[in-house]
């Protein structure tokens, strides 16, 4: 792996991050308004149009029918089934849990790719996977005093069941995403995430009155959307193009640490030293871990 190629890569990985820790703030928020199954689909629905507008405008060339549905079947994993169990389980969990449970998905994109893709896991990555996930749980101070919020049981294993899905994602878009413009799979993965969304979410789309909702909500809907579906795929799914999946899964530990950030700056949050230490500890095990990370791509 060359060096541009790990600078292309963390920069798109960093920014792909910075979207779904912003979106998942965004979306608690929206959860207040609006049911999860309904929600998605709202969002699903800003996104896709975002997207095709742009391949349209673009005028990307239509990926044949067999490729289409092979790629479109992922879309079903995530945003699908992903967003649709952890936007369930967000609506009865704190979204600081909830970011520290979706940060493990690195651990289980490790998991995944030696058992899928054959692929050798290395007890350095292990270590680092490690050392990045105590960073988060130091630096989140969940369990630590700093979480006094309840947390529903049910909610944590639908968002553990929905972060299972996006590194089951990762894992199988990691071989297709040499093939294919990033953006293309993005907009064929929607469609298929969004038609899935409709059938989960139908009651609750039937008991919706639109005219309850008021302009700054669906702004915030439509924002959140774009965020989390359009830019934060596409952005991840070019960050695969240039760093394999393991490398662009340890990225996904600066979700809580991006949301911990921003608190402190726009905020007025504090951060004890100890959380501070925490910050430093996943920092330092991400950009390690691109540093010696030996393949590009996971094919």
């Amino acid at each position: 792996m060359t060096t541009s190629n790990r600078l292309k890569g963390a920069v798109a990985a960093t920014l792909a991050t910075i979207c779904w820790g912003t979106a998942i703030v965004m979306s608690k928020g929206a959860l207040e308004v609006m049911p999860s199954g309904a929600l998605l689909v709202m969002q699903l629905v800003a996104s896709t149009v975002v997207v095709w507008a742009v391949l349209l405008i673009r005028r990307t060339p239509r990926l044949p029918w067999r490729a289409s549905v092979r790629i479109g079947l992922l879309g079903w994993l995530e945003p699908g089934f992903a967003y649709f169990f952890s936007l369930a389980g967000l609506a009865s969990t704190g979204a600081g849990v909830a970011s520290l449970i979706q940060a493990t998905e690195a651990f289980m994109i490790l998991g995944l790719t030696s058992v899928l893709l054959r692929q050798r896991l290395r007890q350095s990555a292990v270590l680092l996977g490690l050392t990045a996930l105590a960073g988060v749980v130091i630096a989140s101070d969940i369990g630590l005093g700093g979480s006094g919020q309840h947390q529903s049981i049910s909610g944590i294993l639908l968002v553990l069941l929905g972060t299972f899905s996006a590194a089951l994602y990762v894992t199988l878009s990691s071989r297709l995403v040499d093939d294919h413009d990033p953006l293309a799979m993005v907009g064929i993965q929607q469609v298929f995430a969004l038609v899935l969304a409709v059938g989960l979410g139908y009651g609750e789309l039937r008991a919706l009155d639109p005219s309850t909702l008021s302009t700054k909500a669906i702004t915030l809907i439509a924002t959140s959307g774009v965020l989390q579906y359009s830019l934060a795929f596409w952005f991840y799914l070019v960050a695969m193009r240039h760093m394999s999946a393991k490398a662009a899964g340890m990225f996904l530990n600066l979700i809580p640490i991006l949301a911990l950030i921003e608190a402190y700056l726009f905020l007025g949050e504090t951060l004890r030293s100890g959380q501070w230490a925490g910050v430093v500890l996943v920092l330092g095990s991400i950009w390690v871990f691109a540093r010696v990370d030996t393949g590009s791509h996971d094919h």
